[in-house]
């Protein structure tokens, strides 16, 4: 569905990403983990279109994306919820799913789209008028997830989606991951809690300094002596 062929994308003369390969698989969720400033955040920038790698390529569905700025690449199936969650604060929750929702033309998806988020997120549908700046962290973030969705995307890119979150907050949000997935959903997930991203994942890259130091299922990762002594306090 989606390969990465040793791209680097630079801001600068700083090379942030400095040739990254990867892939995932229809109906995969894969994750991309890394200390900060491994170049995480920047690798789904490109496959998003907001930067533009220096070199290599970035394959959708077997058409490449080189040149295609963000709302085109949206068009064609990838859909980015980005850090921070970024809603838009002084619009209802409604507005704000209707404007992720705004490539869909057809007016039955649309509502389809629309209907399948909230049943998905029923906190949005007590809060459809209320301004999303009003709402809770977690809100927010189902929101932020939401709004990608109403474009009915064939690849959700999240990234670090439990930042900032309480616990339990975030374990919601890693369920509702998990059933993003298990209705036929495609992920690829950057997360700053490895713990949870390897229950979730099928696969992961482990980012260090802008290439990828490690890969594997999650099985092997976890009992990599170099990843647990890294990033899982072992």
């Amino acid at each position: 569905m989606l390969a990465v062929e040793d791209i680097e994308v630079r801001y600068g003369q700083l090379r942030a990403v400095k040739g990254i390969s990867l892939d995932i698989q229809p109906g995969e969720i894969v994750a991309i983990l890394g200390a900060n400033g491994a170049g995480k955040t920047t690798t789904l920038k490109a496959i998003a279109g907001l930067l533009q790698p220096a070199r290599g390529r970035i394959r959708f569905m077997g058409q490449d994306l080189h040149g295609s700025r963000p709302h085109q690449i949206l068009r064609r199936g990838i859909a980015l919820v980005p850090e921070g969650r970024m809603v838009f604060p002084h619009f209802s929750v409604l507005e704000n799913l209707v404007a992720g929702g705004y490539a869909i033309k057809n007016s039955g998806q649309y509502k389809a789209n629309l209907a399948k988020v909230l049943d998905l997120f029923p906190v949005l549908k007590e809060r459809l008028q209320q301004k999303a700046g009003t709402l809770s962290g977690g809100e927010q973030q189902m929101l932020a997830i939401g709004r990608g969705l109403m474009s009915n995307p064939k690849l959700l890119l999240l990234d670090e989606p439990s930042l900032g979150l309480a616990p339990v907050v975030a374990e919601k949000i890693f369920e509702t991951i998990r059933e993003i997935h298990d209705q036929g959903g495609t992920v690829l997930l950057v997360e700053q809690n490895v713990y949870a991203a390897l229950e979730l994942t099928d696969r992961a890259y482990i980012l260090e300094n802008g290439v990828v130091a490690m890969a594997g299922e999650p099985g092997e990762l976890s009992h990599n002596p170099e990843v647990k002594a890294k990033y899982l306090g072992g």
